[in-house]
């Protein structure tokens, strides 16, 4: 059985910690948290054992999960890497595009696994909408939702902006050409509110909107192409499809909308399986660090226009 730990166990970390226990594939070694009152709490609640500083859990593990504050990925993820130790790290990858630099150079070294906490990408309607996105020419992301006091040493752009980035760059493969983007600060000193607009070589427009002081929380996108418009809502895991259909007597065009069937489960648990298969199989991570890099530094080049 895989040997894993959970390092960080506040809002996020601890959804981790709960489907891994729950896992028969898997033998989860314990839980880290630098407030030892949390940990205590995670660890007691899931039967594992718990310390406050991750050099603690390195002898004893093989993979872990970290969900500490972006602040600390680098060292934290420095530290297990250059161990030899598999890792999974929440996003953004790093606070800087120099440490993620130093991310990849150092799993390439030690021949450590790095994945990265897009989970998105293993949404079972982004899973269900692929195979039928092609040379897409206009997206729409909105991800809004309300005031949540985590990670709020990030603006918005990296803590959710920095999703739909990803999903973005990994359905269209063209150069990244010109940005346009404005941010405000709403309740935190960093950006609250942002909206970017990027034009890439094929041209395809993408159009992002991210908000974490809203009074509801929505996670959609839409996708236009050519005779095709799909709609797709992350949250209910619900895709709409609409095709422009000509009658081949009259040759008068309607529209045709139908509902992809979807099995749904829990990306977050999607994610940690796969991971897991990557670890214990040798297979490709679902979202590399160098797939993290490239969506950090579109987010950078956003932040830069603000």
């Amino acid at each position: 059985m895989l040997r894993i730990g959970v390092i960080g166990v506040g809002y996020f970390g601890r959804h981790h910690v709960r489907i891994l226990s729950s896992l028969d594939s898997i033998d989860l070694i314990g839980v880290v948290d630098i407030i030892p009152e949390r940990a205590k709490f995670i660890g007691e609640k899931y039967g594992t054992p718990y310390y406050s500083h991750h050099h603690q859990i390195m002898d004893k593990v093989e993979a872990v999960v970290i969900a500490v504050p972006t602040v600390d990925h680098y060292t934290v993820t420095r530290d297990f890497l250059n161990e030899g130790i598999d890792v999974l790290v929440e996003k953004p990858i790093t606070k800087t595009l120099k440490e993620a630099d130093g991310l990849l150079d150092l799993a390439h070294k030690k021949g450590a696994a790095l994945q990265v906490g897009f989970l998105e990408r293993l949404n079972p309607a982004f899973e269900a909408a692929m195979p039928i996105i092609r040379d897409p020419r206009f997206i729409e992301t909105y991800r809004i939702g309300t005031f949540v006091p985590r990670s709020l040493d990030i603006d918005v752009v990296l803590d959710l902006m920095i999703h739909d980035i990803d999903i973005v760059l990994s359905i269209v493969k063209s150069p990244l050409k010109v940005v346009h983007a404005a941010g405000v600060p709403v309740l935190t000193r960093e950006i609250d509110m942002a909206n970017a607009r990027l034009e890439f070589d094929s041209g395809c427009v993408v159009n992002l909107t991210a908000s974490r002081v809203n009074s509801e929380k929505i996670r959609r996108v839409r996708i236009f192409q050519s005779d095709t418009y799909i709609s797709l809502d992350y949250t209910t895991q619900q895709v709409s499809v609409s095709n422009l259909i000509r009658d081949p007597k009259t040759n008068f065009p309607t529209i045709q909308t139908r509902q992809l069937k979807i099995e749904k489960e829990e990306p977050l648990k999607k994610e940690l399986k796969s991971f897991i298969d990557a670890v214990e199989n040798g297979t490709e991570v679902v979202v590399s660090g160098q797939d993290a890099r490239l969506s950090m530094e579109v987010a950078m080049r956003v932040l830069q226009k603000m």
